[in-house]
C-alpha cells in the first residue's frame, strides 16, 4: 500500500488528502477512490461517502456505504436495486458487481450486473435525471436496475461491491471512458480519483436496505431496543403533570442504504388513552447512515386520571423495507401527585430517611452551629406537620438544640428548599457524641424523616466542628427553588418550559442533528 501511494503522489500533484477505501475482506481485491485535495466529495453513492484509509476492514466498518436498495433478493427471482446517485459534474460511471458463486472474487461471467452512466457504452444507459431529493442536499439521481439472481446462487448471503468513478479523471487500467470498470484494476488493487465504492454482505431470502431501529433514552444516551410492535413501560408518571419521554432512532450497521422519513410529520402519536400527548420530533429532511448518527425525539406526556393506567401507539413511517411503519406502545400508571422530601448537608448531598450525618471533631463544651436543608423534589406542596417543626431528641454526650427552625411550614414542589440549624455542645472530651433529628410530613414514604448526627468530642482547641460554624445559613434562602441530583430521572423527567415555543427548555441537547451513537 505504501508503495501504491508513492505511486499515486508521483503521478497526481495535488495532495491524496481523503480516500474511500474498499471495506471487503481477503480474498475480495481491494479499491480505493481518492479524493485529490480533499474538500467535500461532489459525486457519491447514497447521502454520504466516509473516508477511510484501508481497504479489507470489513463488511460493516464503512458507515458511509448507504446507497444500495435489494427488493426480492430470492434465489431464482428478479431483484430490484434501487441507487441513488450524486453526479453533480455528469461525469461518472456506476457499476454493481455480485459475487453469486462465493469464490472470492467478481470476476466470473455475469457477475457484473449493472454499468451505468456517462459511458456510451454502458449497456444500462445514462443516470436517470437529477431531482431535488426530499431529504435535502444536493441534486440526485434515482437509478433502480433489475437483475436475474441464478437458482444456484451459492451460499446464505452474496457479496456486492459498487462502484461510482468519474470517467474522464485519472484511474487504474479500464476504468477510463467506456472501459466498463473492474472491480479490483487490472493488477488486483484498483484505484481511482473522485467518486466512492461500497461493500455490502447481503442475505438472500428477503429486501433489504435501511433498517430501523428505535431505543430508549435518557435525553443524552440511548438504552434498550423497543422493537418493533413492542412496548415501552413508563411505570408511574403523575397525573396533571408533563413528563418527557426520550427516545433515540438509529439506522442498524448492517443496513445498506440510509434511513430516511417517508411522512411528514414524520413521527405521529395515536389511541392515547387517559393522557395528553405532544411530540417534539426529527424534520422531514432527516437521514441516518448505518451504525453511525442516531437522532432523538421526545414525547411529552401527561396522564389524566390519577389511579388509571395510561398509553399512546407511536407510529414512525420510514423507508425500511420490512418494517415500513416503526410503531410501539407506551404504558404506565397515572400516580397521585405527593411531596417527597429529603434532607441535604452539603446542599444536593442527600442523607436518606434512617441514614446517618457525621459532622467530624466538635470541642467539648463549646457550641457550635450546623445547618441542615430541607428539599422537596415531588410535584405536590410538602407540608410540615410537627411541633415544633423540626426536633431533636436521642441526646447523648451532647445537647442539641434547633436554634433555626425553617420559617415556614411548607415548600413547593420542583426541587424548592429552605434551611435549618441545629446548636450543638459536646459534653465529655475524648467520648463520641450523638442525637437525632426528626421532622414530620405528609410525605408518603418519609414521615417522620429522621437521621442520626455523630460526632467527637475532643479538648478545646482540636477540633473545628466539622467545618460548619454557620455555614450554609446564608447559602439558600426560604423558599428559593433549587435542584437536587435526587430530582434527576434516567428515563423520563418533567422538565419544564420556560418559553413558549413548544420545545422543552432542557432536552439533554437534543436537535435534529445530534450524534448520540
Amino acid at each position: 500500500m505504501n508503495r501504491l501511494v508513492m505511486i499515486l503522489c508521483a503521478l497526481l500533484p495535488a495532495a491524496l488528502n481523503a480516500q474511500d477505501a474498499s471495506d471487503a475482506p481477503a480474498p475480495y481485491p481491494g479499491f480505493t477512490v481518492f479524493m485529490p485535495g480533499g474538500g467535500v466529495r461532489l459525486d457519491a453513492l447514497g447521502v454520504t461517502s466516509s473516508d477511510d484509509n484501508l481497504p479489507g476492514a470489513g463488511w460493516t466498518d464503512d458507515d458511509g456505504d448507504d446507497a444500495l436498495e435489494f427488493l426480492n433478493l430470492v434465489k431464482g427471482g428478479t431483484c430490484t436495486i434501487n441507487v441513488p446517485v450524486v453526479c453533480t459534474n455528469g461525469n461518472s460511471d456506476l457499476a454493481i458487481w455480485m459475487d453469486f458463486n462465493n469464490d472470492g472474487d467478481w470476476l466470473d461471467a455475469g457477475e457484473r450486473v449493472a454499468w451505468a452512466g456517462r459511458s456510451p457504452g454502458a449497456p444500462n444507459g445514462g443516470f436517470s435525471p437529477r431531482v431535488a431529493p426530499p431529504y435535502g442536499g444536493s441534486s440526485t439521481s434515482f437509478n433502480s436496475y433489475t437483475v436475474q439472481i441464478p437458482a444456484g446462487a451459492v451460499g446464505t448471503h452474496v457479496n456486492v461491491r459498487a462502484l461510482l468513478w468519474d470517467v474522464t479523471a485519472h484511474s487504474s487500467g479500464p476504468m477510463a471512458l467506456n472501459g466498463g470498470g473492474h472491480p479490483g484494476g487490472a493488477t488486483g488493487t484498483g484505484f481511482t480519483d473522485f467518486g466512492e465504492v461500497e461493500d455490502h454482505h447481503v442475505p438472500y431470502g428477503g429486501s433489504w436496505g435501511a433498517v430501523a431501529r428505535v431505543h430508549e433514552s435518557n435525553g443524552s444516551t440511548y438504552g434498550a431496543l423497543i422493537p418493533h410492535n413492542g412496548a415501552r413501560d413508563l411505570g408511574n408518571l403523575t397525573a396533571g403533570v408533563q413528563a418527557n419521554v426520550f427516545f433515540t432512532i438509529l439506522n442498524d450497521p448492517t443496513a445498506s442504504h440510509f434511513l430516511r422519513f417517508t411522512s411528514n410529520p414524520t413521527i405521529t402519536y395515536s389511541n392515547a388513552v387517559n393522557c395528553a400527548v405532544s411530540l417534539f420530533t426529527p424534520a422531514g429532511g432527516v437521514t441516518m447512515d448505518p451504525g453511525n448518527l442516531g437522532f432523538s425525539y421526545i414525547a411529552m406526556v401527561t396522564p389524566a386520571s390519577s389511579g388509571q393506567p395510561f398509553g399512546f401507539v407511536l407510529n414512525m413511517p420510514t423507508n425500511d423495507p420490512n418494517t415500513p411503519n416503526y410503531t410501539f406502545t407506551c404504558q404506565g400508571n397515572a400516580a397521585t401527585a405527593s411531596p417527597e422530601m429529603q434532607i441535604h448537608r452539603p446542599a444536593y448531598t442527600v442523607i436518606p430517611s434512617g441514614g446517618g450525618d457525621s459532622v467530624g471533631d466538635m470541642n467539648a463544651g463549646a457550641t457550635q452551629t450546623v445547618t441542615w436543608t430541607i428539599f422537596n423534589n415531588g410535584n405536590a406542596n410538602l407540608n410540615l406537620t410537627g411541633t415544633p417543626l423540626v426536633q431533636t431528641g436521642n441526646q447523648t454526650n451532647c445537647t442539641a438544640t434547633v436554634s433555626a427552625q425553617p420559617p415556614q411550614n411548607w415548600l413547593a414542589g420542583g426541587g424548592w428548599s429552605m434551611t435549618f440549624a441545629v446548636d450543638i455542645t459536646p459534653s465529655t472530651a475524648g467520648l463520641p457524641f450523638s442525637f437525632s433529628i426528626s421532622a414530620a410530613s405528609n410525605d408518603p414514604t418519609s414521615s417522620p424523616y429522621v437521621i442520626t448526627v455523630s460526632g467527637n468530642a475532643v479538648v478545646s482547641g482540636g477540633g473545628g466542628g466539622g467545618g460548619e460554624h454557620g455555614a450554609e445559613t446564608d447559602d439558600l434562602r426560604p423558599g428559593q427553588p433549587e435542584l437536587s441530583r435526587g430530582q434527576l430521572r434516567e428515563d423520563v423527567d418533567g422538565i419544564g418550559d420556560d418559553e413558549d415555543d413548544g420545545v422543552p427548555a432542557e432536552t439533554g441537547g437534543l436537535d435534529a442533528a445530534q450524534n448520540l451513537g
